[in-house]
């Protein structure tokens, strides 16, 4: 009876060492694909706002084209001139990301403040007229 249990727990204990690595394994990959998933969805992210921003652009540019001045270097001013006629609404934000317009001569800057939701960092998605 007594060698019964010593086989059983041997048993066991070998099993769990076996058992034990690839549980960690597989964690491990898990945590890694839901990381990708992550990094993914943030570039996914990053395109659309980007696409945003390059619609205002197009839309700014086509402004300046018909009255030949630069645009209001905030957002407000800038969704004033351009909504209805270049866009169809007023963009101020995009997803979840507040955009600003900065202005300096004939020159423009839209930027989206990145996830860290502070404007002129590392993160910022940019795009430039002119």
């Amino acid at each position: 009876m007594v060698r019964t249990w010593v086989c059983w727990i041997g048993t066991v204990l070998i099993g769990m060492g076996l058992v034990a690595p690839a549980c960690r394994k597989a964690q491990e990959e898990y945590k890694e694909s839901q990381v990708q998933a992550l990094r993914t969805l943030r570039a996914a992210d990053r395109l659309a706002v980007q696409a945003e921003l390059q619609r205002i652009r197009d839309a700014v540019l086509q402004y300046m084209a018909d009255t030949g001045q630069a645009p209001p270097g905030n957002i407000e001013a800038l969704m004033r001139v351009l909504v209805p006629r270049y866009l169809p609404r007023a963009v101020t934000e995009t997803h979840g990301m507040p955009i600003q317009c900065f202005v300096e001569g004939n020159r423009f800057e839209l930027r989206a403040a990145g996830p860290d939701g502070q404007f002129r960092t590392e993160d910022d998605i940019v795009v430039g007229g002119p």
